[in-house]
Formats: structure tokens, sequence, C-alpha cells
């Protein structure tokens, strides 16, 4: 008589159990690799941009990673639900195999001349199984001869088993007739074995799988760092273009889509560097023809109105020796006061001319020039204090009158229009060959400018960049007056070199 035993009938809280127990072993496994993926964060923590924003190569890692991760788990499920199944049809199926051996092996018994022998003999036959147990049970229960399970080599961790595990399964096979006081064979289903081997599978697919997809990731990661290692060139290119900087070149090489890229950022740097070229040289003439302005002035100024004014005053001097001037105290003050005041004329039209003349630089050179013009505004400006640094004597015949004009410029915007109580000016050569020119005043900023000014700045403007120098006018950090600071190149910098390449942006 055969009687197999169901499972227990608890289907529904033994599936519940497993999900959760497969939660917490997905779970650390995604952990592990959830680990890996912050090593590679944490290996690009240099394409955090400023803000947290990520670059293009990250951020499609980071979603490679998370379809990468999510496989795993998809996969993990998988493995699980195959294990399941499998321990499952190979209990029953062992069980099965094992109620037909023995049912075999009564039936046999007639034949046998020592049949608890021959019970002792099958039982034993059950020894290295690896999925069931056979025993020999006396009528009081008690069990007479027990197979041994085959040991496995690898067991799975003692929660693996608690999840795999099935429900107890058993078969108790009774004798029959005159050998029933013999008692009865009791097979249990063990699932050990089962499990471990499903143990060993899992850990091998999941390994391998882990492996793919680290190398994928990591594959990925190199490509993509080829591929958009010279966007990093691009961008400093830029920048520097941004800058005003326009001698950078990329190199036309590496996939067709970046040389196209390339090819049109070295057009718009080769055009935006002739622009300038262009712009230096009407910047040039500009001050060509403001200069030569200046001096058709002066010369007006000496050959026309000079001589007119020293008319004037021998005219009055020759009146002033008549007798009816002398006779006449009310007329001798006049014309005393005519004459002091052509006097004042002349004084102005010279300080005029020192300030037209474009070669009184070259002529005086820069220390003198520039104390004369500093004297010039002690004259009138008795109340204002001028303080005076400069490097050299001379920066040379180009820089020298950008430099004086600059200077003019700003001490002239300062008295107009800052009403300061001290100027400082100051001009030297700095480590890298740049001449930097600094006049501060502690008038009342920026704000207090009138609009006339702005010719003024702007003439500044043209005389710096005609030598490639810039200019930069602002207020003092505390907004107790103006600095304004311009920095000219020296002659083997006023023209840069164009056409410097960039490293080349073949992949590396």
């Amino acid at each position: 008589m055969v009687d197999i035993y169901p499972r227990s009938n608890q289907p529904q809280g033994r599936y519940t159990n497993i999900e959760h127990a497969g939660t917490d072993c997905f779970s650390s496994r995604d952990k592990i690799h959830y680990t890996g993926h912050r090593g590679v964060g944490l290996a690009a923590e240099s394409e955090l941009q400023p803000g947290g924003v990520m670059t293009l190569r990250l951020q499609l890692v980071i979603r490679i990673a998370v379809v990468l991760i999510a496989s795993l788990g998809l996969s993990s499920v998988a493995i699980y639900w195959h294990a399941v199944r499998k321990v499952d049809i190979e209990m029953h199926a062992a069980m099965m195999v094992a109620a037909h051996t023995v049912n075999n092996a009564i039936a046999d018994l007639n034949e046998s001349a020592n049949p608890p022998h021959s019970l002792r003999v099958m039982v034993a036959g059950f020894d290295g199984d690896r999925h069931l147990r056979a025993s020999l049970i006396a009528p009081d229960d008690v069990a007479i001869a027990t197979s041994k399970l085959l040991i496995p080599r690898n067991h799975a961790p003692e929660w693996f088993h608690r999840v795999f595990a099935t429900p107890a399964l058993t078969t108790r096979i009774g004798l029959p007739g005159r050998f029933a006081a013999l008692g009865a064979i009791l097979l249990e289903a063990d699932s050990h074995n089962e499990v471990d081997e499903a143990w060993n599978d899992a850990i091998l697919s999941l390994t391998l799988l882990a492996a793919f997809s680290s190398l994928v990731l990591g594959s990925v990661y190199w490509t993509l760092g080829r591929a958009f290692g010279p966007l990093d060139q691009m961008a400093a290119a830029f920048a520097r273009i941004g800058r005003g900087d326009y001698r950078p070149r990329l190199a036309e090489s590496g996939p067709l889509e970046l040389i196209r890229v390339c090819r049109g950022f070295n057009q718009m740097a080769s055009r935006l560097a002739d622009m300038q070229r262009r712009n230096r040289r009407l910047g040039a003439q500009l001050v060509v023809v403001q200069e030569e302005e200046r001096a058709e002035l002066a010369r007006n100024l000496h050959d026309d109105i000079a001589p007119l004014l020293f008319a004037v005053s021998a005219d009055v001097a020759s009146i002033q020796k008549d007798d009816t001037a002398r006779s006449s105290a009310k007329i001798r003050s006049r014309l005393e006061a005519i004459r002091e005041t052509i006097v004042q004329m002349q004084q102005v039209v010279r300080g005029i001319l020192g300030l037209l003349r474009p070669h009184v630089v070259t002529e005086l050179g820069l220390v003198h020039a520039v104390d004369n013009l500093v004297a010039f505004w002690r004259k009138r400006y008795p109340s204002i204090d001028l303080e005076t640094r400069l490097g050299s004597n001379s920066f040379g015949d180009r820089l020298d009158e950008t430099v004086y004009r600059v200077i003019q410029e700003a001490l002239s915007n300062a008295m107009r229009h800052g009403h300061p109580t001290l100027i400082k000016i100051a001009a030297k050569r700095e480590a890298d060959g740049h001449v930097a020119v600094e006049v501060t005043d502690d008038g009342g900023g920026l704000r207090d400018l009138a609009d006339d000014a702005g010719f003024g700045l702007a003439g500044m403007h043209e005389r710096v960049k005609a030598v490639g120098g810039t200019l930069m006018v602002k207020n003092r950090m505390d907004d107790r007056g103006v600095i304004v600071s311009a920095r000219l190149p020296s002659d083997d910098l006023a023209e840069p070199v164009l056409g410097q390449r960039l490293p080349a942006l073949a992949p590396k």
C-alpha cells in the first residue's frame, strides 16, 4: 500500500515569504553593484561641473549602469523562479522513482531467504542519494535502518535554504501480508542538495552577468571617454575665443562629425582673427587721424591765434605809451586789464599747445611729459594732490604715446567730473612683458560722470585697442572714486601669431 502525503497546504504563505527573502537577497546584491557604480562616480568627480551639472559622458554612463543593474535584478528574479520550480520538480520526481524502486523490492521479498536483511540492503541502496532518505520503520515507529544522504561539497547559506526549501514531502510504504510485522519503508525528500545546486548555479549565472555588465560599463565609459575627450579641448578653445584670443585651431581629424565641427570652428576663428587685424589697423589709422587733427589744431593755434594775440599785446603796449592814455587813469587801468587778459590767453594757448602737440612725449620723454601734464593740472587745481609713479622713462616709442594719452584723458575726466582730493598715477612693466597703467582718484565715481565724458572714454578705448591692449574703467571697491586701468602688450606681444593649433582631436 502506497500512501503519498501531499505538501503542506500553505503555498500562499510560502511564496510570500520567498518574495520577501528574495528581495533581501537581491537587495544585498544590488548594493554590491551600486557600490561599484559609486566607484565609477567617484572616479568621475572631475566630470561634475560647477552648479552640480553632470557631463554628457557621465549621464550616459549612469543611465547604462541603471539599465544593467535592472537587468541583473530581472535575471535574479528569473533565476529564483527557475530554481523554485526545479527544486519542486526534482523532489517529486525523486519521490516517485524511489517509491517505484521500493515497491519492486517489496515484490521480491517472497523469494528472499532473509526478508529483514533484504529490507536493510534495499535501504542501504539509497546511500549517497542526493534527494531522498529511506528508512526501515518498525511497527513501534522506531527506525531500524536509515540511508545516508550525499554530503554536498558547497553548502548554500542557511537563509538560501529557507528561501528555496520545499515543505516536507514524505511517502510511507507499508509491507504487505506476512511481512507487515517487519514494519514499513519511510521515504523522505530532502531538498538541501538540490538547493545547494541551485545556489551554485545562481552564483555562477549572476557572476557571469555581473562580469558582463562590468565589462559593458567599462567599455562604454572608455569609448565615451575617447569620443567625448576632444570636446574638452573644443570647450577650452571656445573659452579662449570668448576671451578675445583668436589663435586656437583644432586638428581636423577623428570621426566625420568632429571633422565638420573642427573645420567650422577653424573657419570661424580665422574670420574673427582677420576682423581683429582689420579693427586694429582701423584703430591705428584712427589714432593717426586724431594725431593729425591735433597737430593741425596745434599749428592753427601757433600760426594764427598766437600771432594775433601778440599783435594785440603790441597794440596795447603802444597805446599805453601814448600821452593821452597816460593822462587818463581810467584808460590806463583798462589797458592794463586788457594786457593781463592777453597774457593769460597766451598762457592758455601755450598750455593747449602742450596738450595737443603729438611729439611732446618723443621730445621730452614719458616721465617729463607726464610731469608737465601734472604741473598743468596742479596749477589749475592746487587743492588736489597728484602722486606719480612711473616704472620707466620709456616703454617704447609705440607705447609711450598711448600711456601718455591714457593718463591725460583719465586726469581730464577726474578733474572735470570726479571732484577728487587725491589722484594716483602709476605705470610699470609686468613680468610677462605687458605694460600696466593705472589712474585712481577718490572722487564721486562713475555715477557722477557727465554725458560729454563718453567721447574721452571712447577715445581711450580706441587708442588702447589700436595697440592690442585692454582698458577697464570702474568704480573703486569702496565706491569712492574711479579706477582707470590699461594693459598694453609690448612690441613683441602686440600682434599675436595667428593659426596656433591645439592638440589633435583624434581619439586617444
